[in-house]
């Protein structure tokens, strides 16, 4: 068990460390030893996908093949190694480590969310979606901090063992079948094809657009947050607080929807702080109704089916920023949870995409 890249990750999965993770999450520890399992495989079966073609193999070999000073770094923790497997946190489990960075933020989180994407690849949020809707909770951190520390064992497997491009991949694809031939993980099995079919299809989704196409989808509810944001210009913890009710509203849209679907695609994790000032910005010097419906348009000539569904959450964002403060009164006694000014741009709204 132990000799397998996925044993070596169950080992990992120690009652304290499942305990500690479940803490930190507020998720039980036996629906964690689940998901460990169903995500490890997951990213797993995705890293073989991937070496499956060559463009995929000759990446992931650059990947696994050119960490500096790997043998040097296994033992003692650090380096680029010792981040992969700890969370750059010298000891630390690589699960507890890769966790923190993701709670706490910093390059180490940025460092194990560019690995996630890089071998879950375009349809991570399909893939995302489809777990966490089986398994019952949330799998998107988790896939951050497995995701991470299998690459690791994958680096020292590679470096270790001298394995080329071709070993490398016999090693993946051989296994993906043991673990998927085990009566014993037929179901793990059965959700992880799942999810990986999910995936491709989440992926075919997004390369129907250009980047600019995609990032009109993704400007129009922030778009909507904007106008209403400008109606009645607030300031301070009432500013973030829109901001941050705006973004709940569109990470809510996306949880609903089907994991495999151009919302959950675009919109799962919510807006990045990026994002909202890049509209922002191009709503003060733009008619944001023109932003709006440029992302409306991109909808229907791709996903025709899904142009009621984006626009009940359009509308939704520009409700919750509404609604995110009062204004008026004076030292937060009276005043309206909604200015007749906001109100005013939400009728509007409601007209425009009614």
């Amino acid at each position: 068990m132990a000799d397998s890249l996925l044993g070596q990750l169950s080992e990992l999965a120690t009652p304290q460390v499942l305990d500690q993770i479940s803490k930190m999450t507020g998720v039980d520890t036996n629906l964690l030893s689940q998901g460990l399992g169903a995500t490890g495989a997951t990213a797993l079966g995705s890293m073989a996908s991937s070496a499956g073609s060559a463009d995929g193999l000759s990446s992931l070999f650059d990947m696994v093949s050119k960490v500096p000073d790997a043998a040097a770094s296994s033992d003692s923790g650090s380096g680029m190694l010792g981040s992969l497997l700890g969370g750059g946190g010298g000891d630390t489990n690589p699960l507890i480590g890769n966790l923190m960075n993701s709670v706490l933020g910093g390059s180490g989180a940025a460092s194990a969310s560019s690995i996630t994407d890089s071998i879950m690849g375009g349809g991570i949020n399909a893939i995302s979606g489809t777990l966490s809707k089986a398994l019952g909770f949330n799998v998107a951190p988790m896939l951050t901090m497995v995701a991470p520390a299998l690459v690791g064992m994958v680096t020292k497997a590679v470096q270790g063992g001298n394995m080329d491009a071709n070993g490398l991949k016999d090693m993946l694809t051989s296994q993906v079948d043991a673990f998927s031939n085990d009566p014993a993980n037929a179901e793990t099995a059965k959700l992880v094809n799942a999810a990986l079919d999910a995936g491709k299809q989440g992926t075919a989704i997004r390369d129907a657009y250009t980047d600019a196409g995609w990032s009109a989808i993704k400007g129009a509810p922030l778009a909507a947050m904007a106008m209403v944001a400008a109606a009645s210009p607030s300031k301070g913890g009432s500013a973030a607080a829109e901001f941050s009710a705006a973004a709940g509203a569109i990470s809510r849209a996306a949880a609903a929807a089907d994991p495999v679907s151009l919302l959950s695609m675009a919109f799962s994790g919510g807006p990045s702080q990026e994002e909202i000032d890049a509209v922002t910005g191009r709503a003060a010097s733009a008619n944001p109704l023109e932003l709006i419906k440029a992302g409306i348009d991109q909808v229907a000539q791709g996903n025709a089916k899904e142009v009621g569904a984006y626009k009940a959450m359009i509308l939704d964002t520009a409700q919750a920023t509404a609604e995110a403060s009062k204004e008026g009164g004076f030292l937060g006694i009276g005043g309206t949870q909604v200015s007749p000014e906001e109100q005013a741009v939400l009728d509007q709204l409601k007209a425009a995409l009614a």
